[in-house]
């Protein structure tokens, strides 16, 4: 299993839609109904502002920031934020601190990609 991480808009729909229909539908889903961001497979943590794919470890090519984001704010700890999280309404992008506790997206690649990231990359 690995985290998820979008590559295009299409990827992103794709990744909402399936948030949107677990949280909504599916039993394990309904106890994380009421968390607004899911945590995604991107960090900016080794060099700020240089987001990664945190399978891969690859710079991520395709990005759906909020308004305003990524803005790294600093706030609620000296390093900021280092992240990523999808709006669960909107399918945009939040950077944030990895202490907030809400559920993740994954995805489970067939055997001989686990590691290897996906097709295409």
């Amino acid at each position: 299993m690995e985290f998820a991480v979008p590559r295009n808009e299409e990827e992103n729909k794709a990744l909402l839609s399936l948030i949107q229909e677990s949280l909504g539908a599916d039993p394990n889903g309904k106890k994380f109904a009421h968390h607004n961001m899911v945590w995604m497979g991107i960090s900016d943590g080794v060099v700020e502002y240089g987001f990664t794919d945190i399978n891969t470890g690859h710079p991520i090519q395709y990005s759906n920031w909020l308004p305003r984001q990524p803005d790294n704010w600093k706030k609620y700890h000296k390093e900021g934020q280092d992240v990523v999280a999808m709006d669960r309404i909107s399918g945009e992008w939040d950077d944030s601190y990895g202490f907030w506790k809400r559920p993740f997206a994954c995805w489970c690649p067939p055997k001989f990609q686990r590691g290897k990231g996906r097709e295409g990359e």
